[in-house]
Protein backbone atom coordinates (compact mmCIF):
# COMPACT_ATOMS: atom_id res chain seq x y z
CA UNK A 1 0.00 0.00 0.00
CA UNK A 2 2.92 2.31 0.62
CA UNK A 3 3.91 2.05 -3.04
CA UNK A 4 0.94 4.16 -4.21
CA UNK A 5 0.93 7.98 -4.12
CA UNK A 6 -1.54 9.58 -1.76
CA UNK A 7 -4.25 12.02 -2.84
CA UNK A 8 -2.37 14.81 -1.08
CA UNK A 9 0.82 14.02 -2.99
CA UNK A 10 -0.97 14.07 -6.34
CA UNK A 11 -2.78 17.32 -5.59
CA UNK A 12 0.42 18.98 -4.44
CA UNK A 13 2.25 17.84 -7.56
CA UNK A 14 -0.59 19.08 -9.77
CA UNK A 15 -0.64 22.54 -8.19
CA UNK A 16 3.13 22.87 -8.48
CA UNK A 17 3.21 21.88 -12.14
CA UNK A 18 0.33 24.19 -13.10
CA UNK A 19 1.93 27.08 -11.22
CA UNK A 20 5.24 26.54 -13.04
CA UNK A 21 3.48 26.39 -16.41
CA UNK A 22 1.51 29.57 -15.72
CA UNK A 23 4.70 31.41 -14.80
CA UNK A 24 6.32 30.26 -18.03
CA UNK A 25 3.32 31.23 -20.08
CA UNK A 26 3.14 34.79 -18.72
CA UNK A 27 6.01 35.81 -21.00
CA UNK A 28 4.61 33.99 -24.03
CA UNK A 29 2.02 35.53 -26.36
CA UNK A 30 2.23 33.20 -29.36
CA UNK A 31 -0.22 30.58 -28.15
CA UNK A 32 2.21 27.65 -28.53
CA UNK A 33 2.58 27.06 -24.80
CA UNK A 34 -1.17 27.51 -24.46
CA UNK A 35 -1.59 24.48 -26.69
CA UNK A 36 0.80 22.53 -24.48
CA UNK A 37 -1.12 23.50 -21.34
CA UNK A 38 -4.36 22.47 -23.02
CA UNK A 39 -2.93 19.00 -23.62
CA UNK A 40 -1.60 18.75 -20.06
CA UNK A 41 -4.95 19.82 -18.64
CA UNK A 42 -6.56 16.95 -20.52
CA UNK A 43 -4.25 14.64 -18.60
CA UNK A 44 -4.92 16.34 -15.28
CA UNK A 45 -8.68 16.10 -15.86
CA UNK A 46 -8.41 12.33 -15.45
CA UNK A 47 -6.67 12.64 -12.10
CA UNK A 48 -9.77 11.96 -10.04
CA UNK A 49 -10.53 8.91 -12.12
CA UNK A 50 -7.02 7.56 -11.64
CA UNK A 51 -7.14 8.17 -7.89
CA UNK A 52 -10.48 6.40 -7.58
CA UNK A 53 -9.19 3.50 -9.63
CA UNK A 54 -6.15 3.12 -7.39
CA UNK A 55 -8.35 3.27 -4.28
CA UNK A 56 -10.70 0.68 -5.75
CA UNK A 57 -7.78 -1.57 -6.60
CA UNK A 58 -6.54 -1.33 -3.02
CA UNK A 59 -10.01 -1.96 -1.61
CA UNK A 60 -10.69 -4.93 -3.83
CA UNK A 61 -7.20 -6.38 -3.46
CA UNK A 62 -7.75 -9.86 -2.14
CA UNK A 63 -11.52 -9.61 -2.58
CA UNK A 64 -11.56 -10.08 -6.37
CA UNK A 65 -8.90 -12.73 -6.82
CA UNK A 66 -10.99 -14.39 -9.50
CA UNK A 67 -9.77 -11.83 -12.01
CA UNK A 68 -13.27 -10.73 -12.97
CA UNK A 69 -12.81 -7.16 -11.75
CA UNK A 70 -13.21 -4.50 -14.45
CA UNK A 71 -12.17 -0.91 -13.71
CA UNK A 72 -14.98 1.65 -13.99
CA UNK A 73 -15.09 3.78 -17.17
CA UNK A 74 -13.59 7.28 -17.09
CA UNK A 75 -16.05 9.80 -15.69
CA UNK A 76 -17.80 12.24 -17.95
CA UNK A 77 -16.66 15.83 -17.69
CA UNK A 78 -18.97 17.61 -15.27
CA UNK A 79 -19.58 21.30 -14.83
CA UNK A 80 -17.13 21.61 -11.93
CA UNK A 81 -14.26 20.17 -13.95
CA UNK A 82 -15.09 22.33 -16.97
CA UNK A 83 -15.27 25.42 -14.78
CA UNK A 84 -11.93 24.62 -13.15
CA UNK A 85 -10.22 24.13 -16.52
CA UNK A 86 -11.76 27.32 -17.90
CA UNK A 87 -10.56 29.21 -14.84
CA UNK A 88 -7.00 27.96 -15.30
CA UNK A 89 -7.01 28.86 -18.99
CA UNK A 90 -8.41 32.33 -18.25
CA UNK A 91 -5.73 33.01 -15.65
CA UNK A 92 -3.02 31.76 -17.99
CA UNK A 93 -4.13 33.74 -21.06
CA UNK A 94 -1.10 35.31 -22.79
CA UNK A 95 -0.55 38.97 -22.10
CA UNK A 96 -0.53 41.56 -24.83
CA UNK A 97 3.10 42.61 -25.41
CA UNK A 98 2.14 46.28 -25.64
CA UNK A 99 0.34 46.10 -22.28
CA UNK A 100 3.11 44.26 -20.46
CA UNK A 101 6.13 46.46 -19.80
CA UNK A 102 9.26 45.26 -18.04
CA UNK A 103 12.69 46.72 -17.32
CA UNK A 104 14.31 45.69 -20.61
CA UNK A 105 11.49 47.13 -22.73
CA UNK A 106 11.50 50.34 -20.70
CA UNK A 107 15.27 50.85 -21.00
CA UNK A 108 15.19 50.06 -24.73
CA UNK A 109 12.40 52.57 -25.43
CA UNK A 110 13.84 55.23 -23.11
CA UNK A 111 17.24 55.07 -24.84
CA UNK A 112 15.75 55.54 -28.30
CA UNK A 113 13.46 58.37 -27.17
CA UNK A 114 16.43 60.11 -25.51
CA UNK A 115 18.41 59.99 -28.75
CA UNK A 116 15.39 61.33 -30.62
CA UNK A 117 14.93 64.13 -28.08
CA UNK A 118 18.54 65.28 -28.48
CA UNK A 119 18.31 65.48 -32.27
CA UNK A 120 17.47 69.19 -32.53
CA UNK A 121 19.97 70.24 -29.87
CA UNK A 122 23.06 68.50 -31.24
CA UNK A 123 22.77 69.66 -34.85
CA UNK A 124 24.49 72.59 -36.48
CA UNK A 125 22.62 75.81 -35.64
CA UNK A 126 25.08 78.49 -36.82
CA UNK A 127 24.06 81.18 -39.30
CA UNK A 128 26.00 79.35 -42.03
CA UNK A 129 23.96 76.24 -41.37
CA UNK A 130 20.70 78.14 -41.32
CA UNK A 131 21.34 79.87 -44.66
CA UNK A 132 24.29 78.76 -46.83
CA UNK A 133 25.82 81.47 -49.00
CA UNK A 134 25.21 79.70 -52.29
CA UNK A 135 23.77 76.53 -53.72
CA UNK A 136 27.27 75.54 -54.89
CA UNK A 137 28.35 75.06 -51.29
CA UNK A 138 25.88 72.21 -50.77
CA UNK A 139 24.29 71.17 -54.03
CA UNK A 140 21.33 69.26 -52.57
CA UNK A 141 20.13 72.18 -50.45
CA UNK A 142 18.18 73.74 -53.27
CA UNK A 143 14.98 73.32 -51.31
CA UNK A 144 16.38 75.56 -48.53
CA UNK A 145 17.39 78.40 -50.82
CA UNK A 146 15.34 78.49 -54.00
CA UNK A 147 11.57 78.32 -53.96
CA UNK A 148 11.15 76.35 -50.78
CA UNK A 149 7.46 75.72 -50.12
CA UNK A 150 7.90 76.35 -46.39
CA UNK A 151 10.49 79.14 -46.51
CA UNK A 152 9.66 81.80 -43.94
CA UNK A 153 7.91 79.38 -41.58
CA UNK A 154 11.05 78.00 -39.93
CA UNK A 155 10.33 79.59 -36.55
CA UNK A 156 6.56 79.61 -36.50
CA UNK A 157 4.69 78.99 -33.27
CA UNK A 158 1.50 77.10 -32.53
CA UNK A 159 -0.88 79.80 -33.77
CA UNK A 160 0.96 80.22 -37.08
CA UNK A 161 1.07 76.44 -37.49
CA UNK A 162 -2.63 76.16 -36.68
CA UNK A 163 -3.41 78.74 -39.39
CA UNK A 164 -1.91 76.36 -41.95
CA UNK A 165 -4.46 73.69 -41.10
CA UNK A 166 -7.67 73.42 -43.04
CA UNK A 167 -10.59 71.39 -41.76
CA UNK A 168 -10.90 69.33 -44.91
CA UNK A 169 -7.19 68.44 -44.80
CA UNK A 170 -7.44 67.32 -41.18
CA UNK A 171 -10.54 65.26 -41.97
CA UNK A 172 -8.85 63.57 -44.93
CA UNK A 173 -5.84 62.61 -42.83
CA UNK A 174 -7.65 61.54 -39.64
CA UNK A 175 -10.75 59.96 -41.18
CA UNK A 176 -8.69 58.28 -43.88
CA UNK A 177 -6.29 56.75 -41.34
CA UNK A 178 -9.07 55.57 -39.01
CA UNK A 179 -11.14 54.15 -41.88
CA UNK A 180 -8.28 52.17 -43.42
CA UNK A 181 -7.10 50.77 -40.08
CA UNK A 182 -10.64 49.83 -39.05
CA UNK A 183 -11.32 48.14 -42.39
CA UNK A 184 -8.12 46.08 -42.17
CA UNK A 185 -8.85 45.11 -38.58
CA UNK A 186 -12.38 43.98 -39.50
CA UNK A 187 -10.98 41.83 -42.29
CA UNK A 188 -8.53 40.17 -39.90
CA UNK A 189 -11.05 39.61 -37.09
CA UNK A 190 -14.15 38.64 -39.09
CA UNK A 191 -12.74 37.01 -42.23
CA UNK A 192 -9.22 35.77 -41.48
CA UNK A 193 -9.53 34.69 -37.83
CA UNK A 194 -11.30 31.36 -37.30
CA UNK A 195 -10.89 30.43 -33.64
CA UNK A 196 -11.72 32.55 -30.61
CA UNK A 197 -8.00 32.83 -29.82
CA UNK A 198 -7.28 34.20 -33.29
CA UNK A 199 -10.08 36.75 -32.89
CA UNK A 200 -8.63 37.79 -29.52
CA UNK A 201 -5.23 38.37 -31.12
CA UNK A 202 -6.90 40.29 -33.96
CA UNK A 203 -8.37 42.71 -31.40
CA UNK A 204 -5.09 43.11 -29.48
CA UNK A 205 -3.03 46.30 -29.25
CA UNK A 206 -0.17 44.55 -31.03
CA UNK A 207 -2.18 44.02 -34.20
CA UNK A 208 -3.71 47.50 -33.95
CA UNK A 209 -0.24 49.08 -33.82
CA UNK A 210 0.98 46.98 -36.75
CA UNK A 211 -1.99 48.11 -38.85
CA UNK A 212 -1.60 51.79 -37.92
CA UNK A 213 2.13 51.65 -38.59
CA UNK A 214 1.63 49.87 -41.91
CA UNK A 215 -0.94 52.38 -43.17
CA UNK A 216 1.25 55.33 -42.17
CA UNK A 217 4.30 53.82 -43.90
CA UNK A 218 2.40 53.06 -47.09
CA UNK A 219 0.19 56.14 -47.28
CA UNK A 220 1.89 59.08 -45.59
CA UNK A 221 5.54 58.23 -46.16
CA UNK A 222 4.85 56.80 -49.60
CA UNK A 223 3.24 60.13 -50.50
CA UNK A 224 6.38 62.02 -49.48
CA UNK A 225 8.53 59.88 -51.76
CA UNK A 226 6.48 58.94 -54.81
CA UNK A 227 3.75 61.58 -55.16
CA UNK A 228 5.58 64.86 -54.79
CA UNK A 229 3.18 66.81 -57.00
CA UNK A 230 -0.03 65.14 -55.92
CA UNK A 231 -2.63 67.29 -54.18
CA UNK A 232 -2.42 65.25 -50.98
CA UNK A 233 1.26 66.05 -50.66
CA UNK A 234 0.44 69.71 -50.05
CA UNK A 235 -1.48 68.68 -46.93
CA UNK A 236 1.75 67.38 -45.40
CA UNK A 237 3.17 70.91 -45.05
CA UNK A 238 2.10 70.64 -41.41
CA UNK A 239 5.03 68.27 -40.89
CA UNK A 240 7.57 69.79 -43.26
CA UNK A 241 7.74 73.06 -41.33
CA UNK A 242 9.19 71.11 -38.38
CA UNK A 243 11.52 68.80 -40.32
CA UNK A 244 13.09 70.66 -43.23
CA UNK A 245 14.47 67.49 -44.79
CA UNK A 246 10.96 66.83 -46.13
CA UNK A 247 10.93 69.93 -48.29
CA UNK A 248 10.50 69.90 -52.03
CA UNK A 249 12.82 68.61 -53.39
CA UNK A 250 13.31 66.19 -50.51
CA UNK A 251 16.76 65.69 -48.97
CA UNK A 252 18.16 62.66 -50.87
CA UNK A 253 19.21 60.58 -47.87
CA UNK A 254 15.85 61.06 -46.19
CA UNK A 255 14.02 60.24 -49.39
CA UNK A 256 15.99 57.01 -49.79
CA UNK A 257 15.22 56.00 -46.21
CA UNK A 258 11.53 56.79 -46.62
CA UNK A 259 11.40 54.82 -49.88
CA UNK A 260 12.69 51.74 -48.03
CA UNK A 261 10.21 52.37 -45.23
CA UNK A 262 7.26 52.69 -47.58
CA UNK A 263 8.07 49.83 -49.95
CA UNK A 264 9.39 47.28 -47.44
CA UNK A 265 8.24 48.12 -43.91
CA UNK A 266 4.68 49.11 -44.85
CA UNK A 267 3.71 45.77 -46.42
CA UNK A 268 5.74 43.89 -43.80
CA UNK A 269 3.65 45.50 -41.02
CA UNK A 270 0.46 44.17 -42.58
CA UNK A 271 2.06 40.77 -43.19
CA UNK A 272 3.17 40.46 -39.56
CA UNK A 273 -0.32 41.45 -38.40
CA UNK A 274 -1.75 38.65 -40.55
CA UNK A 275 0.83 36.19 -39.20
CA UNK A 276 0.01 37.18 -35.61
CA UNK A 277 -3.70 36.53 -36.10
CA UNK A 278 -3.26 33.23 -37.93
CA UNK A 279 -0.43 32.01 -35.68
CA UNK A 280 2.10 31.50 -38.47
CA UNK A 281 5.42 30.00 -37.40
CA UNK A 282 7.35 32.75 -39.19
CA UNK A 283 5.57 35.56 -37.33
CA UNK A 284 8.33 36.35 -34.82
CA UNK A 285 11.28 36.16 -37.28
CA UNK A 286 9.40 38.56 -39.56
CA UNK A 287 8.47 40.80 -36.63
CA UNK A 288 12.09 40.90 -35.48
CA UNK A 289 13.19 42.02 -38.96
CA UNK A 290 10.43 44.63 -39.13
CA UNK A 291 11.08 46.16 -35.72
CA UNK A 292 14.84 46.17 -36.31
CA UNK A 293 14.27 48.19 -39.50
CA UNK A 294 11.93 50.59 -37.70
CA UNK A 295 14.34 51.11 -34.80
CA UNK A 296 17.25 51.61 -37.19
CA UNK A 297 15.25 54.13 -39.23
CA UNK A 298 14.29 56.14 -36.15
CA UNK A 299 17.85 56.22 -34.84
CA UNK A 300 19.09 57.29 -38.28
CA UNK A 301 16.40 59.98 -38.32
CA UNK A 302 17.69 61.33 -34.99
CA UNK A 303 21.43 61.00 -35.68
CA UNK A 304 21.39 62.46 -39.18
CA UNK A 305 21.14 66.13 -38.05
CA UNK A 306 23.89 65.54 -35.48
CA UNK A 307 26.46 64.36 -38.02
CA UNK A 308 25.64 66.87 -40.76
CA UNK A 309 27.29 70.10 -39.67
CA UNK A 310 26.59 71.87 -42.96
CA UNK A 311 22.94 72.76 -42.46
CA UNK A 312 20.19 72.87 -39.86
CA UNK A 313 17.58 70.18 -40.46
CA UNK A 314 15.05 70.46 -37.64
CA UNK A 315 13.24 73.45 -36.25
CA UNK A 316 14.32 74.37 -32.72
CA UNK A 317 11.01 76.06 -31.96
CA UNK A 318 9.70 74.11 -28.94
CA UNK A 319 6.25 73.52 -30.40
CA UNK A 320 7.39 72.52 -33.87
CA UNK A 321 10.07 70.18 -32.59
CA UNK A 322 8.44 68.52 -29.58
CA UNK A 323 4.80 68.50 -30.73
CA UNK A 324 5.35 67.83 -34.44
CA UNK A 325 8.78 66.29 -35.17
CA UNK A 326 9.25 64.48 -31.85
CA UNK A 327 5.58 63.80 -31.15
CA UNK A 328 4.76 62.23 -34.51
CA UNK A 329 7.89 60.04 -34.53
CA UNK A 330 7.91 59.17 -30.82
CA UNK A 331 5.57 56.14 -31.02
CA UNK A 332 8.21 54.32 -33.10
CA UNK A 333 10.52 54.66 -30.11
CA UNK A 334 8.02 52.86 -27.87
CA UNK A 335 6.14 50.10 -29.67
CA UNK A 336 8.80 48.60 -32.01
CA UNK A 337 11.29 48.09 -29.13
CA UNK A 338 8.59 46.31 -27.10
CA UNK A 339 7.71 44.03 -30.01
CA UNK A 340 11.43 43.48 -30.71
CA UNK A 341 11.96 42.21 -27.15
CA UNK A 342 8.87 40.01 -27.45
CA UNK A 343 10.12 38.36 -30.65
CA UNK A 344 13.68 38.03 -29.36
CA UNK A 345 12.49 36.16 -26.28
CA UNK A 346 10.12 33.97 -28.28
CA UNK A 347 12.86 32.96 -30.70
CA UNK A 348 15.22 32.17 -27.81
CA UNK A 349 12.52 30.04 -26.16
CA UNK A 350 11.95 28.16 -29.42
CA UNK A 351 15.67 27.50 -29.82
CA UNK A 352 15.87 26.26 -26.24
CA UNK A 353 12.88 23.98 -26.72
CA UNK A 354 14.35 22.57 -29.93
CA UNK A 355 17.56 21.81 -28.03
CA UNK A 356 15.68 20.20 -25.14
CA UNK A 357 11.94 19.81 -25.88
CA UNK A 358 11.16 18.82 -22.27
CA UNK A 359 13.19 21.53 -20.53
CA UNK A 360 10.07 23.45 -19.46
CA UNK A 361 8.62 20.25 -17.90
CA UNK A 362 11.82 19.28 -16.11
CA UNK A 363 12.01 22.58 -14.27
CA UNK A 364 10.60 22.23 -10.76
Amino acid sequence: MSGYPTRSDLNKKKKGEIKALLEEKEADTSGKKAELIDRLLDIYSDEQYLIRQVEQDLKDDGENDDGDYMPPPPPEDDDDEEWEEAEVLELSAPRDALCHCDRLKFIFSATILTILGLAAHMQCTTEECRAPKSIQDIDWLKYRIEGSNFKGFENMGFHEWKDMLQLKDVLIIVVGLVTLVYALKCILVHHVAVTSEQKRVGRSWEVLWLLVSGVIHLWFEGTFVFFRHHEFYLKMNIYMVADWRYGNPMEPGTRAMEAITSVMEGPLCLLVAYAAVTGKIWRHPAQLILTTCQIYGLIWFALHPMFDSSIQHLSTTPFLFFAVAFGLNGPWGIFPPMLWVQSWRKILDSLQESHDPFAHIKED
